[in-house]
């Protein structure tokens, strides 16, 4: 009996295969005729995937956190495709006054979303003007728009640009782009402050959006409700804070002798090299100098996102960990008022990092560093690229079994 049930599965299941295509949507029939898929999951022979490298310049104001920035965007089109039109996402804009949400927010939470205001294509200016942009508007009811012009199409939380000439197969595009905008005052879906002196800074920069060989481009709005879908790219960013902050990012900081002082910097040094717990930062509050900035310097390679937080009040704990001979810069960040909930948590944070990399996915961790910022009013949190955001629970034991998990 055992026998015919499975001879009937397997009949059916060849049945099935057989006439996959009519079960398959018609974009992944598509993409399988393509050849950029594959029905044993991996990538087929003509897979591709664009990517765009940020190098970005902002400041954070504490209190208020406000943020203005500019960036330089190169974007490849690996696709075989010309494409007419490129979607930038605003995800700042979830928090904009009208905005779409899944979600309700705090009132104090509206702010008026993200602003650009300045944006060129291949050093060439785009009109910005809300006058002269479009909402939503049917394509056929578009006037044509002339060679090398660009109109807009402004969506809730990200918007259209409309290319009079089409960005042709494997090419790349400069995208200059300055902004302004702020984060949630009060902590909600992932990111935001949690006091005034410290907040984790997330989807906070113009993003291009993904152009990939099943939807084309990405053109859901952002409610809240999910993850985030991007492209990797490669990362050099330069942030600015008054001085006595500090700053814990993805990346790896390439300038912590000018930013901390000589006893933080050796301790920073010697936790590069420690298998043993070294405290870097003491968590006592620093004094801010008025009128005065520092420069937090980060570089990330192929990672799909860039998240960073902000402290003047945080401890910094930090080790090496080494796994095949690679080694590790494992960190934890936290207000030391919550350091006897805490006391375990950089070794099971090392000891995820080596259960992920040797037994599932059985994956060696790719990257030189990964800090956890712990902040979150709540049990609750978000990851980033080498970096995650975090809240914890009273009860120690809750916190390990948490880590561990993730």
């Amino acid at each position: 009996m055992k026998h015919l049930i499975s001879l009937i599965l397997l009949l059916l299941f060849q049945n099935f295969w057989a006439q996959s295509d009519l079960y398959l949507p018609l974009e992944f029939q598509k993409a399988y005729q393509n050849d950029t898929r594959s029905f044993d999951g991996k990538p087929g022979k003509a897979y591709w995937q664009n990517s765009s490298n940020y190098d970005i310049e902002v400041e954070i104001v504490p209190g208020s956190w406000e943020i203005e920035g500019k960036q330089t965007i190169s974007y490849s089109n690996n696709s075989p495709d010309s494409l007419s039109e490129v979607v930038i996402r605003m995800y700042p804009n979830h928090y904009k006054k009208g905005g779409v949400r899944a979600n309700e927010i705090p009132l104090v939470n509206l702010t008026e979303g993200m602003i650009i205001t300045n944006l060129k294509v291949n050093n060439k200016t785009v009109n910005l003007d809300e006058s002269t942009s479009v909402i939503n508007l049917a394509h056929a009811a578009k006037e044509k728009k002339l060679a090398n012009e660009v109109s807009i199409d402004r969506h809730s939380t990200f918007l259209i640009l409309e290319l009079g000439t089409p960005l042709p197969p494997n090419s790349t595009t400069t995208f200059l782009m300055e902004w302004t905008t702020e984060m949630p005052p009060v902590y909600v879906n992932k990111i935001g402050a949690y006091n005034l002196e410290s907040a984790f800074i997330g989807y906070w920069y113009p993003q291009i959006a993904v152009y990939d060989d099943i939807d084309g481009w990405d053109k859901n709005e952002y409610t809240g409700a999910q993850e985030c879908y991007t492209d990797f790219g490669d990362f050099n960013v330069k942030i600015k804070v008054p001085n006595g902050n500090y700053v814990f990012a993805t990346g790896n900081l390439q300038n912590a002798e000018e930013v901390l002082n000589q006893k933080e910097f050796s301790a920073y040094k010697k936790s590069k090299a420690s298998i043993e717990k070294v405290v870097v930062l003491n968590g006592v509050t620093k004094n801010k100098v008025p009128n005065s900035k520092s420069i937090w310097l980060f570089k990330a390679k192929n990672v799909r996102d860039f998240g960073f937080g902000v402290s003047n009040n945080f401890k910094w704990i930090a080790n090496t960990i080494t796994i095949k001979d690679k080694s590790f810069s494992s960190n934890i960040v936290y207000d030391s008022e919550d350091e006897k909930y805490l006391n375990e948590l950089l070794n099971i944070q090392n000891k995820g990092i080596q259960f992920l990399s040797h037994n599932l996915p059985g994956v060696v961790y790719p990257y030189d560093s990964f800090t956890s910022f712990i902040g979150v009013p709540e049990f609750d949190g978000m990851e980033f690229p080498m970096m995650a955001n975090n809240g914890f629970s009273k009860k120690e034991i809750s916190n390990n079994l948490h880590r561990l998990c993730k």
